[in-house]
């Protein structure tokens, strides 16, 4: 990072944050290229860039804050995505995770989940209800499903009555 951006992050520290979109931004001047119009660069990118012993962040990289605070720059804080998807995607593994019962109501305890490991789109674990499972089993099963067929194409029988 050039030492004008280190300089400004500095100063912005002693000054006190400016906000951009609740990111905090600090001026680095027009000609740093990481600059907008206003010649300011928000710090999370400043601080990722630095990580990864960059001048600046590809375009398309995103930061992402894991305590969600927009003004939390630590290094330690802060994740980098090599696209908006991948960020988006991870946003969605974490809602999933915060889930405590299935679509059908069903809360997820230690003896109704069941951990699978799935391999597409890509390699990640998910939940499995095993309520849900079971209940799957019971309508799909196919030796029930003949049976019932076998039971809708038996002749009836009527009885006499006395």
């Amino acid at each position: 990072m050039p030492e004008a951006a280190k300089l400004a992050i500095r100063e912005a520290q002693l000054k006190g944050p400016r906000l951009d979109g609740g990111y905090m931004v600090v001026n680095v001047g027009h000609d740093h290229p990481a600059s907008n119009r206003a010649g300011c660069a928000p710090v999370h990118r400043l601080m990722a860039a630095e990580m990864f012993g960059m001048g600046v962040l590809p375009e398309e990289w995103c930061v992402h804050h894991e305590d969600e605070d927009k003004t939390n720059n630590e290094p330690s804080n802060l994740r980098v995505f090599a696209s908006n998807s991948l960020h988006a995607h991870w946003h969605a593994l974490l809602r999933r995770h915060r889930q405590t019962h299935c679509l059908h109501g069903h809360e997820y305890t230690a003896d109704n989940t069941r951990i699978e490991t799935r391999t597409r789109p890509t390699i990640h674990t998910a939940r499995v209800c095993r309520a849900c499972e079971r209940e799957k089993q019971r309508r799909h099963n196919p030796r029930r499903r003949a049976r019932r067929a076998a039971a809708r194409m038996a002749p009836t029988t009527l009885r006499r009555t006395v």
